[in-house]
């Protein structure tokens, strides 16, 4: 709520694990934190691991579509992916599942393909939950970058957003990716310690993307033309 107010987002990308855990404990938890903040604010999720229950049910919540339904299913079978047009021929925001086995990760990939050729943004921005090029290895998610970052690169996505590692990390190969957590876990050994948002603008022509601690403290700021 504090960053809420500080910062005035028109809408919020949360990239996975909203949940800790799959119980009716967490849930209320997220309620009570985030009762607020939807009250006024569009919140869209790229759905994370923990979102999925555990074990041979290996299945997001049909709670989530229910409290999320931007996804425009409530087949939980399918992959929870979207395209949002934010801003007509200026910002184009796609939706991706890395929680999907090999199968499932190309069937979107062949969807992203579809809407990437149709999108007609100077701005394109993709959210998923695994960083398609993880600091903890070169073969760390090396699925998801085979299905998703060739279509990246061809299509001219300027900025990824992913959650998971639990730190902070920015990576400029063709494309920005910006790795952020704001979970209590933190995985410190490959990325930059402690929890970071990352806010995106449009100035003019250009996406002004800026990275901050929990604190509010400016981390880095970058421009993509």
């Amino acid at each position: 709520t504090e960053i809420v107010s500080r910062e005035h987002p028109q809408l919020i990308l949360q990239t996975g694990d909203l949940f800790e855990r799959q119980n009716q404990s967490s849930w209320n938890r997220v309620a009570v934190a985030m009762n607020d903040i939807m009250d006024s604010v569009p919140l869209v999720v790229a759905l994370g691991n923990h979102d999925y229950h555990k074990g041979l049910v290996h299945k997001p919540d049909r709670r989530i579509y229910e409290s999320f339904p931007y996804f425009g299913t409530t087949d939980i079978e399918q992959p929870a992916v979207a395209h949002f047009v934010l801003l007509r021929d200026t910002l184009d925001l796609f939706i991706l599942d890395s929680n999907r086995g090999i199968i499932g990760l190309f069937r979107q990939s062949g969807w992203l393909h579809d809407e990437l050729q149709g999108s007609t943004a100077l701005h394109k921005v993709v959210a998923l939950h695994h960083p398609m090029r993880s600091e903890v290895s070169w073969w760390n998610n090396i699925f998801v970058r085979l299905a998703f970052e060739q279509l990246v690169e061809e299509y001219g996505v300027q900025l990824v957003f992913s959650g998971h590692d639990h730190y902070y990390a920015h990576r400029e190969d063709g494309y920005h990716q910006i790795v952020t957590h704001f979970s209590k876990k933190e995985y410190s050994t490959s990325g930059v310690a402690g929890r970071h948002y990352s806010t995106a603008e449009i100035v003019g022509n250009n996406l002004m993307v800026k990275v901050f601690d929990d604190s509010g403290h400016e981390m880095e700021k970058f421009v993509v033309k």
